[in-house]
């Protein structure tokens, strides 16, 4: 008995545990099964196996038999199943019907299973596995031959959850790798039940992190370069960063290639990169048609200068660092093109297309407080596009392919830059326990201006701004508050005196003999007085069962005046000026000021002596029911006008013509546009908003703004619609500046499918049938695939340009079709 005893230990030790036994320590069983327990030897891995069935029987050494119902957990292992058997010499489990084989997340279903305990191997007949939450397979028989590889014999993958998936890859064999890749022989691509491609071998990702390969090739069309396609590799680089690498080529002969570089390094610092460089005939043929001796230039683009180079390119870098060493935070956006007209010619985004600046700026900053240090250095270069024709039969000449008889280069006509930036800033600061408020800012800048009108030059900018708010009235219905300060700007260059623009002291500019370099301060006082009120208001009940509880009316009359003027030195040369009586009728105390380079809106500050009249109407509601909120503003009607105090500081003027129509003076317009602004909020999910300018002097509107929007339905079916309409005039000669609407919907047509349209048009036109721009999407999002539909038409300069994209992405995986091209 001790010899049998031991022996079994040394290959298994089985604890046969009663039902009664456990029912006396666990208190009632859940149900009538039995429950046994398998204590494993360390040769096996050790642990213990516990089981449930609705019976059971065990041969000491040999085998365990159980069946209705099986049960047994094992470590992160669990299985249920209708009959079981663990062979103990083998260490091998079969089991049969309705099998649920769970290993940690991982789940195998199926009919026959042969498995073994010791290194987790096994084999499942008409199989389905579920190795991770976003995807699974099925199989007449799926073999596990490692912990994280599946070998798959005719079987279907998928990510759908449907019986009949919505996509799914028909699979002859396949080695499906968990985190990795499935190496398919045979595979066939099905939508539905509808098979769509075939190809005898395919590898597939079977990850949602992170991994290397090729990506899916993109087709497209385009009526210029003819039909391309994109290919891409994508490689992981460690945790914290990948690359991609992109080439297209067309039937066209356009060749290109690019490349996308991401990376984190920490959580708190990131950055992407961006470049492409490609081959562009088109530009080739022009280049080769203008130099032909014998050709006529087209439309004069005798400049080669003009024209791109052939291999045009793009860069783009973005970092962000936000723990840099004192708190500050860091951002460098680095963007360039071999040519200005590259976004014109290859950007689909519109609003980057009519963009007629490159900006490329790197900063520091940090806030303490309510202060803040700023640093940086900037470029802005400003475009000017220029268009020409391409005749017929030069377009036939160059094998030029679309419908487009126009084409658009581009010249880099000015640049600005800022070498660098450094702003200290206080933000309004109570002084001590007073009721005074203290702010200032003061910068300093090296700017750096070049064009081909003022030349290229260098000069230094400082400007120190305080300021001293000082309430003087805080009652409720009246608000009076002062602002009293003062603003200097140096600037170690000025422009000269002939009032070309050009600067002092730049040689290549042919500045007259004896005029130098000079500086320039500017010095300006600063005093606003607000006045806001006195106001009135009176609260309105409603009638029960209404939709608002109260409503309160507010009668809100504000008066603004500024006084901003020289003092200083500029003041002694206003007086001068007003000295000399030969200069008094022609000069007003603004005309000097010319002398101030133009680099930004610092230095637009210009003097004023201006009262500006409101009076605000305001309806605010609250609703009767809690869940729509608190109170909000119902309706608000406001009447402004401006007035100008000192008609020396006007810069709006009534020409004065004689009998015979020509000019014989100017009068100044001290009395500003009166100006109309309604909003109406009927409820949140409605909005209006008219603003009208009227010019008194002329009599004429001379702006109107109407914007609005509503939304309708629920969240999972409805929609919304916005418009925009803006009308602009040159009051006196009733010229339209311009007329312009934008009309803007999206419709959730239903929980799935989604409908967006875009459109702007510009009424001035001769035909306004032709919108300057149209953007229409349609997208649906399935259960496990989505598709989006896109075109786009745009017209600016008499050149037209259309396009399509059609995406196609199924989940968990990416997207797998992405078709873009123009007709």
């Amino acid at each position: 008995m001790l010899r049998l005893w031991s022996s079994a230990w040394i290959c298994l030790l089985i604890l046969v545990l009663p039902a009664v036994a456990q029912d006396e320590a666990q208190g009632p069983a859940a149900d009538d099964r039995s429950s046994f327990s398998i204590v494993m030897t360390d040769k096996f891995g050790g642990g213990r196996v516990e089981g449930r069935a609705g019976d059971y029987e065990i041969q000491m050494g040999q085998s365990v038999v159980a069946t209705g119902g099986v049960e047994i957990k094992y470590r992160d292992l669990r299985l249920q199943a209708e009959t079981l058997r663990i062979d103990i010499p083998t260490n091998v489990l079969t089991a049969e019907g309705s099998i649920i084989l769970d290993e940690g997340p991982r789940r195998l279903i199926g009919d026959i299973l042969e498995y073994n305990l010791e290194d987790r191997t096994g084999r499942l007949q008409n199989a389905t596995a579920f190795v991770e939450d976003q995807y699974y397979f099925t199989g007449d028989e799926i073999n596990k031959v490692s912990d994280d590889t599946f070998n798959v014999q005719d079987g279907v993958f998928s990510s759908c959850s449907q019986e009949t998936p919505a996509w799914s890859i028909k699979m002859g064999k396949a080695d499906v790798t968990v985190d990795d890749y499935a190496r398919i022989r045979q595979a066939r691509m099905r939508f539905g039940k509808v098979p769509v491609f075939w190809v005898p071998y395919m590898v597939w990702p079977t990850t949602t992190d992170r991994s290397s390969g090729f990506l899916v090739p993109q087709p497209g069309f385009s009526t210029r370069r003819g039909f391309e396609m994109d290919l891409a590799y994508y490689k992981t680089l460690g945790r914290s960063a990948d690359v991609t690498f992109q080439f297209n080529a067309s039937t066209q002969e356009y060749y290109g290639f690019g490349t996308e570089l991401r990376y984190k390094p920490s959580e708190n610092s990131e950055g992407i990169f961006e470049g492409m460089i490609l081959n562009d005939p088109e530009i080739g043929n022009l280049f080769d048609y203008v130099q032909n001796p014998f050709l006529d230039p087209i439309n004069e683009i005798t400049d080669p200068n003009l024209l791109p180079d052939e291999t045009r390119w793009r860069v783009r870098w973005f970092h962000e660092t936000k723990d840099l060493w004192g708190g500050f935070r860091a951002v460098v956006n680095f963007v360039d093109f071999s040519d200005p007209t590259f976004r014109q010619d290859f950007d689909r985004n519109v609003r980057r297309q009519t963009n007629n600046f490159i900006h490329s700026q790197t900063y520091l900053s940090r806030n303490f407080g309510r202060q803040s240090l700023n640093i940086l250095v900037d470029q802005r270069e400003r475009i000017r596009l220029t268009r020409y024709e391409i005749p017929g039969p030069v377009a036939d000449f160059l094998d030029i392919q679309g419908d487009t008889n126009a084409r658009q280069f581009g010249e880099i006509i000015e640049t600005r830059r800022q070498l660098p930036e450094i702003e200290y800033r206080l933000r309004p600061t109570r002084l001590g326990n007073s009721l005074v408020y203290f702010n200032m800012d003061a910068n300093f800048h090296v700017l750096q201006m070049e064009s081909r009108s003022i030349g290229e030059s260098t000069y230094e900018r400082g400007d120190f701004l305080a300021n001293v708010s000082i309430p003087v009235s805080t009652l409720p219905w009246l608000s009076v508050k002062a602002d009293v300060g003062g603003r200097i700007t140096h600037y170690g260059n000025s422009l000269n005196s002939a009032g070309d623009g050009r600067f002092f002291g730049d040689e290549s500019q042919m500045v007259p003999e004896g005029e130098s370099e000079q500086s320039l301060t500017r010095q300006f006082s600063n005093a606003v007085v607000e006045i806001v009120g006195p106001s009135f208001s009176k609260i309105f009940d409603r009638k029960p069962g209404g939709r608002f509880e109260k409503m309160k009316h507010i009668i809100e009359p504000r008066i603004e005046y500024v006084n901003r003027d020289f003092f200083g030195d500029l003041a002694d040369r206003q007086d001068m000026l007003n000295a000399d009586d030969d200069l008094t009728n022609d000069i007003t105390s603004t005309e000097f000021i010319d002398e101030i380079p133009l680099f930004d809106e610092l230095d637009r500050f210009r003097p004023l002596n201006e009262a500006r009249f409101a009076l605000i109407n305001r309806i605010l509601a609250k609703p009767s029911d809690p869940e729509m909120g608190g109170s909000f503003e119902l309706m608000s009607f406001e009447l402004s006008m401006p007035y100008i105090v000192d008609e020396e500081l006007s810069t709006q003027f009534e020409r004065i013509y004689d009998e015979n129509g020509n000019q014989i003076g100017r009068t100044p317009i001290q009395q500003g546009p009166l100006r109309a602004l309604l909003r109406y909020n009927p409820s949140r999910e409605t909005s209006l908003k008219i603003d009208t300018r009227y010019n008194t002097t002329f009599n004429e509107f001379q702006s109107l703004s109407l914007s609005g929007g509503v939304k309708l339905g629920k969240h999972t079916v409805g929609g919304s619609l916005s418009t925009r309409w803006r009308f602009d005039q040159e009051t006196q000669f009733n010229e339209t500046a311009s007329n312009q609407l934008r009309l803007a919907t999206k419709f959730q047509v239903s929980p799935r499918l989604t409908f967006d349209a875009n459109v702007s048009f510009d009424l001035e036109t001769d035909n306004v049938n032709n919108p300057l721009q149209q953007r229409y999407f349609l997208e649906y999002t399935g259960s496990c695939y989505s598709f989006r539909l896109e075109l786009r038409e745009s017209q600016f300069n008499d050149i037209e340009d259309r396009d399509f994209r059609f995406s196609f992405t199924l989940k968990n995986v990416g997207t797998f079709i992405d078709m873009n091209g123009s007709y």
